[in-house]
């Protein structure tokens, strides 16, 4: 996979190249950055539809309108809105089940009563609210 850095600037190619017997149908690639802490990120627009579900932020902002805004990478790995108006459009998402090779992440919202569960390893965390 090849990818140019220009400047301040990450350029990815919009293709993969694989001999012809490693082909098959469907085939998807995912390419997972690690950001330092500090660093201060504008996506492409070209982005827009391949931002990852488990790519964090403070505003809960959905994944196709994060190249909207200008992001901090923050220490806790979430990124933080440097622009973003208060009355921002959160992802309207009422939860997400997330299980990858960190661990397993669950966390419903509705209407005021929610459920978190996160298994990675650290261990169990439980967190539940009910409506008042």
């Amino acid at each position: 996979y090849s990818y140019v850095i220009e400047s301040n600037t990450i350029i990815l190619d919009d293709f993969l190249t694989t001999d012809i017997k490693n082909k098959v149908r469907d085939q998807e690639v995912r390419v997972t950055l690690y950001v330092p802490v500090g660093t201060i990120l504008k996506f492409d627009e070209s982005a827009k539809g391949h931002i990852g579900r488990s790519t964090r932020n403070d505003k809960h902002v959905y994944r196709s309108k994060i190249v909207d805004y200008l992001w901090l990478m923050g220490e806790d790995g979430q990124l933080k809105c440097q622009n973003c108006p208060e009355d921002v459009e959160k992802d309207n998402d009422t939860g997400s089940i997330i299980i990858n090779e960190d661990g397993v992440d669950i966390n419903i919202n509705d209407n005021g009563e929610s459920f978190k569960v996160k298994l990675d390893e650290d261990g169990l965390q439980i967190k539940a609210k009910e409506k008042n």
